[in-house]
């Protein structure tokens, strides 16, 4: 008769809890992202540590090719960036260069070429106002049954959260 060790679960894997969504996000984006040269997600999910917050927020990596590079010669790395911040980024070019091959820890990177465009920013999340004063203490007496005042603010914000008052 076999034995199992203590620590071992005798709960299959798939039921110990919901998987990540990062295991089945990079399954999908792949693709995608080896079209564009890249991979793995790190470059692009780390611009703003290797070139720093003001230059990660003018530009952003596009595609990274090794076609009709030599042996020892670096990649060429295509990064978007707004119209004329073209120049400040040209300017900066080897600087950029020396921190992406000091992030990789080799001279991958050889090049940067320079594509203007318009940059994808991320929407700014919607945070609702909270309710007015007046509209909490007037939900809030409509809760006789309640005992806590407290309680019954809470309950009116929370109420009011849920669904906004209409005017």
């Amino acid at each position: 008769m076999v034995q199992r060790h203590e620590k071992s679960n005798p709960v299959p894997r798939a039921r110990r809890g919901t998987p990540h969504i990062n295991r089945f996000l990079w399954k999908i984006a792949k693709p995608a992202m080896r079209r564009r040269g890249f991979s793995d997600q790190t470059l692009i999910e780390h611009w703003p540590t290797i070139v720093g917050d003001n230059l990660a927020a003018l530009s952003q990596p596009l595609r990274l090719s090794r076609k009709g590079m030599r042996d020892g010669d670096g990649a060429v790395l295509t990064v978007k960036v707004e119209g004329a911040m073209a120049l400040e980024i040209q300017h900066f070019a080897p600087q950029i260069i020396e921190r992406l091959n000091g992030y990789y820890g080799y001279p991958a990177i050889g090049k940067l070429n320079i594509v203007q465009g318009p940059l994808y920013r991320r929407p700014a999340p919607h945070v609702p106002k909270p309710p007015s004063r007046e509209a909490v203490e007037r939900l809030s007496e409509t809760m006789e049954d309640i005992e806590s005042p407290r309680l019954r603010q809470a309950l009116a914000r929370l109420s009011l959260r849920v669904t906004p008052e209409t005017k």
